[in-house]
């Protein structure tokens, strides 16, 4: 018997894009052991090392999700605490993915079909496969197990607050890991590393008087001299970011407060530092630029009320008002003015001055 729908067939490139391979292999019926399969193209409740009917049905259903919506369909396994199966989520969201007209009636329907074969104990060879216009008057019926999503928002906060505060800093002055990415900018950037769990932590709770986060602070500034990293000014991955979070916490920190001044001593040494490196970045916008660079400055000036920062932004803001001018005119696509990358982000940092 042909297998050539089994997950042992499927593979997915870069792009989430399914190809099928091996369509000339041939696997005996009764030759129940997998040596490879395809990640989401496997029902994870089922032991995944033996081949069955079951799986290839689920497997079909995978695969015609991907070329319904030309994505795969990425999933977790079982979730114990709550007691909802792989299949259960699967089946959860083919049905939003209905309800939202992402797929038809007779998709969905057709997709339930498969699935439900995927769970039936006996079964010793494939069915006659029905098609998807055959479910287009009809309806087939599934069990669709809904998950109680309500949680205390105050208690996941509060669980998620003493999570970090128990976290020491590595060698690399980062409490977690980032992503593949997220290691090749700074350990303090907002996106990828201190400055992000500080913004949330300094919002969500007082956290003035914890010495974890002066311990954060001051072990980053030990470990992190000289380094220099991809975009190391900018304030979604670099100091302006980090600039930004400190004064959000210096905010906080009452005037009696033995750790102020060691705070108000790391703001000025940022602020130093990003004012001789202005010149030095070579793009404008928010996300990397100088327009994000100049926000910062700014929140620096109000708190300190600097006198030689006020010009410095004065002229740098000039400067990127007449940079703006010059490309608002030339503008060939919406894709162009982005807050991130483009001019929507830097008409912000003027509006705000």
């Amino acid at each position: 018997l042909a297998v050539d729908i089994s997950p042992t067939n499927f593979i997915l490139d870069d792009f989430g894009r399914v190809r099928l391979i091996d369509l000339e292999n041939f696997t005996n019926k009764n030759n129940t052991v997998r040596r490879a399969a395809t990640k989401f193209m496997i029902n994870t409740d089922c032991p995944s090392k033996i081949c069955t009917i079951q799986q290839d049905y689920f497997a079909l259903a995978m695969l015609s999700f991907a070329i319904m919506r030309e994505h795969v369909l990425i999933f977790e396994g079982e979730d114990v605490l709550l007691n909802i199966t792989a299949l259960d989520k699967i089946k959860f969201c083919i049905y939003i993915e209905k309800e939202i007209g992402n797929i038809t009636k007779s998709q969905f329907n057709w997709l339930m079909y498969l699935l439900n074969l995927s769970e039936q104990e006996k079964l010793d060879r494939f069915e006659k496969m029905k098609y998807i216009n055959d479910f287009e008057d009809k309806n087939i019926e599934f069990h669709l197990k809904k998950v109680d999503s309500s949680f205390n928002l105050q208690i996941e906060n509060e669980t998620l607050i003493n999570y970090l505060l128990s976290l020491n800093m590595n060698r690399e002055s980062r409490i977690l890991n980032s992503n593949e990415f997220g290691e090749f900018v700074s350990p303090i950037s907002f996106q990828h590393g201190l400055s992000g769990y500080l913004f949330y932590l300094s919002h969500m709770r007082d956290i003035s008087e914890n010495g974890r986060i002066i311990e954060w602070i001051i072990s980053e500034g030990n470990q992190n001299k000289g380094n220099v990293y991809l975009n190391g000014c900018s304030i979604l991955f670099g100091s302006s970011g980090y600039l930004w979070v400190l004064l959000e916490f210096y905010k906080k920190i009452t005037s009696n407060n033995p750790s102020r001044e060691l705070i108000i001593d790391k703001i000025r040494d940022i602020y130093k530092d990003l004012i001789s490196s202005y010149q030095k970045v070579e793009v404008f916008d928010f996300a990397l630029g100088k327009s994000g660079i100049l926000l910062s400055l700014m929140k620096y000036c109000i708190n300190f009320n600097d006198v030689d920062s006020m010009e410095f932004i004065r002229e740098k803001i000039e400067e990127l008002y007449l940079y703006f001018v010059d490309e608002i005119r030339n503008v060939n696509s919406l894709k162009e003015c982005n807050f991130a990358h483009g001019l929507a982000g830097i008409a912000y940092v003027i509006l705000i001055y």
